[in-house]
C-alpha cells in the first residue's frame, strides 16, 4: 500500500526512506520518511498489532 501511493504521487515526491519494517506473525510495525519538492517532510508511524488493532501517526 505504502509503495502504491509513493508511485502515485511520484510528481511530488523527492525521495522516501524506509526505516523500519517488522513483522511478528500478523503484526507488524512499519516507520518512513517522505520528501516533498517543496521542501517539507512528513514521518510515519504504523503499527498493527495482533488483534487487529492499528495504531498510526503522520507528522
Amino acid at each position: 500500500m505504502f509503495y502504491n501511493t509513493v508511485r502515485e504521487f511520484a510528481d511530488i515526491i523527492v525521495s522516501y526512506t524506509v526505516t523500519e519494517y517488522r513483522r511478528y506473525g500478523s503484526a507488524m510495525s512499519f516507520s518512513a520518511k517522505v520528501e516533498f519538492i517543496d521542501g517539507s517532510d512528513l514521518f510515519i508511524k504504523d503499527y498493527l498489532f495482533i488483534d487487529g488493532k492499528r495504531k498510526y501517526s503522520y507528522n
